[in-house]
């Protein structure tokens, strides 16, 4: 039995530059799209960024970022996790990391 169903986007706005140099990052983010939880089970999500880093040169630099989604089903008998890590960066490279 399916209990929960959790469908969401990766969102982000790449290729900023100041002075005509660099790629940097604009917005980055997770949109949920559907959510369905069975009756009796919690579900929570929460997104964060535990770190943001240059992929590129002092002179010339390309923002790169990591993003994490770690989502939690309780019941009053058992809690089940599950996380998802992305990375992207200012030139629009995005990897799912696992």
């Amino acid at each position: 039995m399916e209990v929960v169903q959790f469908t969401y986007r990766v969102v982000y706005l790449v290729g900023g530059q100041a002075d005509g140099k660099g790629h940097y990052i604009g917005y980055a983010g997770i949109q949920p799209a559907e959510i369905q939880v069975a009756w009796g089970f919690d579900f929570s999500v929460n997104g964060h960024v535990p770190m943001v880093f240059n992929r590129g040169t002092k002179a010339d630099p390309i923002a790169g970022m990591q993003i994490l989604l770690n989502c939690i089903v309780k019941t009053p008998f058992k809690e089940t996790q599950k996380s998802s890590s992305f990375l992207l960066d200012g030139s629009g490279v995005f990897k799912t990391m696992n």
